[in-house]
């Protein structure tokens, strides 16, 4: 079997990914996007969604610690400039 990717400009097209923050805690939840250093703050019994685009794969990591997460964006990565809530 042949696999067939669309090309734009000699590279895959890019992949676009959503990352829901469902903040169920009774306080409110940091949320650091990296390699931004961009701090959001996610208020008690609300969600934000964090769109990202760029290069494939598409992958996220995220590290959660007390009252704080941490998602780290894959290289070649953009990040929405709004977070939708």
């Amino acid at each position: 079997m042949t696999d067939v990717r669309p090309l734009n400009d000699g590279e895959a097209d890019p992949q676009s990914l959503s990352v829901r923050i469902a903040n169920r805690q009774s306080t409110s939840l940091r949320v650091t996007v990296e390699p931004w250093a961009r701090e959001y703050n996610v208020d008690s019994e609300s969600t934000a969604t964090f769109k990202f685009e760029g290069p494939q794969p598409a992958d996220v990591e995220i590290h959660a610690g007390d009252g704080v997460l941490t998602i780290f964006a894959w290289p070649g990565a953009m990040l929405d400039d709004g977070v939708h809530r």
